[in-house]
């Protein structure tokens, strides 16, 4: 009877043990990704317990304390303090918040047609550069912001007029940001893979026999 006790407690404890290892691993991997964005200054897309993701900046750690400035919606960025255990995941996004694996995808956009697009219609420059979402949501606002300017007429300016200005400028700044961001990670990602292109044309990458010059270039092209 004692064997049998013994063994159903270890046939509960072992998943149990298993399950915590998992956590522990992982909770460790979350914990060394946000000291290096931290310490490299990087951007990263969480994805939370409770559900959702955002995209932060970490600002401070303190024990199981991070200290973030997270992005809410298309405009918005706030502070904002989580415990490690509020993260189910983390992953680096680079110095901009375009990820390089969403950017190969997406050909290069105009900066100049971008804002020009945002200046004529509320939120086209966003559909143009492939956020639909944020241009929809955009003019969506718009829309109930015209709404409400016919229905309360002149009476109701002073409350609806300077948040849709606000929020037209932010728009406009936040595209041009995104623009830029995605353009220069399309660049970067292009240059890698126009060197990456080079080497595997060359069949000799060994190293200049003695007696040569060893340039730069020829440094560059034998790694």
């Amino acid at each position: 009877m004692r064997r049998r006790l013994t063994w159903t407690l270890l046939l509960l404890l072992i998943p149990l043990a298993a399950t915590l290892t998992r956590a522990e691993s992982a909770d460790g991997k979350i914990r060394e990704t946000l000291r290096k964005l931290h310490d490299e200054d990087l951007w990263g897309e969480v994805i939370l317990q409770r559900g959702g993701s955002r995209d932060i900046k970490v600002l401070s750690i303190q024990g199981d304390t991070v200290v973030v400035r997270e992005v809410v919606g298309a405009l918005h960025e706030r502070p904002a303090v989580y415990m490690v255990a509020d993260f189910r995941s983390l992953r680096e996004l680079g110095t901009h918040r375009i990820s390089q694996r969403r950017a190969a995808y997406n050909p290069s956009r105009s900066m100049f047609k971008a804002l020009l697009l945002e200046a004529v219609v509320p939120g086209g420059g966003y559909f143009y550069s492939g956020e639909n979402r944020q241009g929809a949501a955009l003019l969506v606002f718009f829309a109930a912001a015209v709404a409400t300017g016919v229905a309360t007429g002149m009476d109701g300016a002073a409350g609806w007029l300077p948040l849709a200005a606000w929020t037209k400028v932010a728009s406009m700044l936040h595209l041009k940001d995104q623009i830029s961001a995605g353009n220069q990670s399309r660049e970067a990602l292009a240059g890698r893979s126009a060197d990456t292109h080079l080497l595997s044309q060359r069949p000799d990458r060994a190293l200049p026999s003695v007696g040569t010059t060893v340039t730069i270039a020829s440094l560059r092209y034998a790694f």
